[in-house]
């Protein structure tokens, strides 16, 4: 069966509280995946100082510390795609207060390398450009409950449908070749576009 190179991207903010817990996920997926690049920016706690240390235990994570950056979250994801994801078939965009099922990697690339078999007559909605982890909200309370409820409907909907109307930040798979395609479009120096503050609704758009 073929292979992916498949690379994560993990931008963060201040998230000394979760980031290893993040990165160990990731290291941890039945699929082993190629590069984790941590991205920390602008951060005044210790997360960068927690992902060199995982960095110097695995080969296949680096740590590509930034600034605090005018565009935020969108501009590292962009810096952090032209330094090290460029190449990369599938590129995961995941939050650092997220955590993948341990099979989300294996799951991602067996969905993309059956896309890729179909032909243009099979496909519902045309190539497969990305994949949203179903997504769910820990913790007791009412605002836990209301936004479990929420995240359910959404993806639930999105089954039906069979499209998204958002690829979530929380973790999204993205096929490679689209993200270089929009770039080659656009003429940016990324995918993730600035002067929003939702970033991935809007990439979402750009790539339908």
């Amino acid at each position: 069966m073929a292979s992916l190179r498949m690379v994560a991207l993990l931008p963060a903010f201040n998230e000394a509280g979760g980031i290893g817990a993040a990165i160990e996920a990731l290291l941890t997926q039945t699929r082993p995946v190629d590069l984790v690049v941590v991205i920390p920016n602008g951060c005044s706690d210790d997360t960068a100082a927690i992902a060199q240390r995982y960095a110097a235990a695995h080969d296949q994570v680096v740590v590509f510390e930034l600034p605090r950056l005018e565009n935020k979250k969108a501009e590292a994801l962009n810096r952090a795609w032209a330094e090290y994801a460029r190449d990369g078939d599938v590129v995961i965009a995941q939050d650092a207060d997220s955590r993948l099922a341990p099979d989300a990697f294996e799951r991602w690339e067996a969905e993309f390398l059956a896309d890729q078999a179909r032909t243009h007559r099979e496909r519902r909605h045309g190539a497969l450009a990305g994949s949203s982890a179903k997504f769910s909200m820990p913790g007791k309370g009412m605002l836990a409950s209301l936004q479990r409820s929420e995240f359910s409907n959404a993806v639930d909907r999105s089954l039906l449908r069979g499209w998204t109307p958002v690829s979530t930040g929380a973790g999204t798979a993205y096929d490679g070749a689209a993200l270089r395609a929009l770039v080659g479009e656009l003429g940016t120096e990324g995918p993730w576009p600035y002067g929003t503050p939702t970033e991935d609704y809007r990439l979402t758009l750009l790539l339908r």
